[in-house]
Formats: C-alpha cells, sequence, structure tokens
C-alpha cells in the first residue's frame, strides 16, 4: 500500500532543505579551506559539520514568510511608505527569530 500522502514532505520543502543546505555545505568547505590554508587547528569534520550546516536550515521555516511579505507588500502595489513599515518590523522579527533558531539548533 502507498503512503498516506499527507504523510510525504511537499516538493517544496526538499525544495527548501536543499535551498538552505547548499550554503550550509558551502560555509563548511570554506571553513575547511580555510583552516587547511592558514594552519588554524581543525575542529574536527563532524562536529563542524554537525555545527554549521544546521545552522542554516532555520531559514526553511522563514523563507515562506519572507516570500510572502515581498509579494504582498511591493513598493509598486501599496507605495514605499507602507513597504517600508511592513518590511523594518518584519526584518527585526526574522533577524530575532533566526538567532532564537540558530540558538536552539546549535545547542541541541
Amino acid at each position: 500500500m502507498p503512503p498516506d500522502v499527507s504523510t510525504r514532505p511537499s516538493r517544496t520543502v526538499w525544495a527548501l532543505l536543499l535551498a538552505w543546505t547548499v550554503p550550509g555545505l558551502l560555509q563548511f568547505i570554506q571553513e575547511l579551506t580555510y583552516s587547511r590554508a592558514h594552519g588554524v587547528e581543525e575542529i574536527g569534520l563532524v562536529h563542524s559539520a554537525a555545527l554549521l550546516i544546521p545552522s542554516w536550515l532555520p531559514w526553511m521555516l522563514l523563507t515562506p514568510l519572507v516570500a510572502r511579505a515581498a509579494r504582498r507588500f511591493r513598493p509598486g502595489t501599496v507605495g514605499w511608505a507602507r513597504t517600508i513599515a511592513v518590511h523594518v518590523p518584519l526584518l527585526v522579527a526574522v533577524a530575532l527569530t533566526h538567532l532564537v533558531l540558530i540558538g536552539a539548533v546549535q545547542t541541541y
């Protein structure tokens, strides 16, 4: 019997997972390359990957919110004043949420 469709992750979830895992991998490679090139003591591949890659994953949760605000509050449709009035508080909320999620991911 095929799995229930409601329990399978959607394509959007997989796309977001891939989209935010790639920068984590790139940061991991950058840190590894830098530490080897400059003779800095490495913290270990597994530990480094486990720390850096998941730190990008909270953006999976924040991306739909940011995309929706960007579509709904465009300067050309609602004007610059309203766009700024919505985007600046949203920016602060997203930044604070990101910090909390990063803290949760890195302490887990």
